[in-house]
């Protein structure tokens, strides 16, 4: 396999077709998060807090537009009525927010395995041409083989768990006041960590692999969602020494693009967010002058957001391209199912 050709066209299939960047970056978004965190400052002349035993005081701007002191004694004040239906609202927007990104990530990632196979097939996608594909049975085919592929992960590491706790708890009684129990205690969660922890992570990348592929047979060869894994696993079974290759080249890839992506997030951050919000409080020596930092900041945040999703469409593009070089390969003997009905 010519490694190097399909990541250089999977590169070119990204650069020039940018409707890719779409559902890349909703795949970025929903497929999985990250965060971002800021400081504050300090002055003088402003609200004090007394520190506990050598811990010593410190202020805060005097002009600040509450009393944090105040902050304590109001929050007592709200009845319970008002914090259940605050709680309820919470449960209600986490559970929109989670439909909500097993929708939205099904869709891209559905749509960027269709629209590699018609640039491949046509030379052209479009934006429409991706949520068509993206917006059908395929994507609700991909969402029921996560499912089940979550599932049986997560039934195997409850199996798992039970088992150290066992373990755990049959040191704990064997060692009943003896001085060997903090060492058989050490030596239990060094089984863990040297043993446990390695094989989770092999086997998350082995069923990774597998579930790209399977979400491959479903979109270009209409799989149904057992014999898709079936055919992913005889897929991954028959080349993996290339599947391995490809994995570590593009973990390498990603290092190389996430230390890109951050230094220009330190960069853009620091010169549009956070010097900005220092230079504004310099002036107004007011509190609120931190507020001009939040234009640089969501600026940062979305320019991250798009060489994310650049990438998420990228790395989508080579597990598309390697699949239909694997599947087409005359040696590959490939599941029997039907191709994608044609536009």
């Amino acid at each position: 396999m010519d490694y190097g050709s399909i990541l250089q066209r999977a590169a070119q299939i990204t650069w020039r077709h940018r409707a890719l960047w779409l559902f890349g970056f909703l795949l970025a978004l929903f497929g999985g998060g990250g965060g971002f965190g800021g400081g504050g400052g300090s002055g003088n002349n402003g609200v004090r807090f007394q520190g506990g035993n050598n811990v010593p005081p410190f202020n805060l701007p005097g002009n600040l537009p509450f009393d944090p002191n105040d902050i304590g004694r109001q929050l007592a004040q709200v009845p319970v009525a008002t914090w259940v239906t605050l709680g309820i609202l919470l449960v209600l927007f986490v559970l929109v927010m989670l439909v909500l990104s097993i929708i939205v990530s099904n869709v891209a990632k559905t749509a960027l395995v269709g629209m590699v196979q018609q640039i491949e097939t046509s030379g052209a996608t479009s934006v429409g041409d991706g949520f068509r594909v993206g917006w059908s049975p395929y994507a609700f085919r991909n969402f029921l083989m996560e499912f089940l592929v979550g599932l049986a992960a997560f039934l195997v590491a409850l199996v798992v768990a039970g088992i150290f706790v066992a373990l755990g708890i049959g040191t704990g009684v064997a060692f009943t006041n003896s001085n060997q129990a903090g060492g058989a205690f050490v030596g239990l969660i060094c089984l863990t960590l040297l043993i446990f922890l390695p094989l989770a992570l092999i086997a998350s990348i082995v069923v990774s692999a597998i579930t790209n592929f399977a979400s491959r047979f479903i979109v270009l060869r209409e799989a149904g969602v057992t014999d898709s894994l079936a055919a992913g696993w005889r897929l991954f079974r028959a080349n993996l020494g290339h599947v391995v290759i490809m994995i570590i080249l593009l973990f390498a890839l990603t290092l190389v693009w996430g230390i890109i992506t951050a230094i220009l997030g330190v960069v853009t951050g620091g010169l549009l967010g956070v010097a900005v919000g220092f230079a504004a409080y310099a002036l107004t020596q007011s509190a609120w002058g931190f507020v001009a930092a939040l234009p640089g900041i969501l600026v940062t945040l979305v320019l991250l957001s798009i060489l994310g999703g650049i990438f998420v469409a990228f790395r989508e593009t080579v597990w598309t391209l390697m699949f239909r070089t694997l599947v087409d390969r005359p040696a590959q003997t490939a599941p029997s199912v039907a191709p994608m009905p044609a536009k």
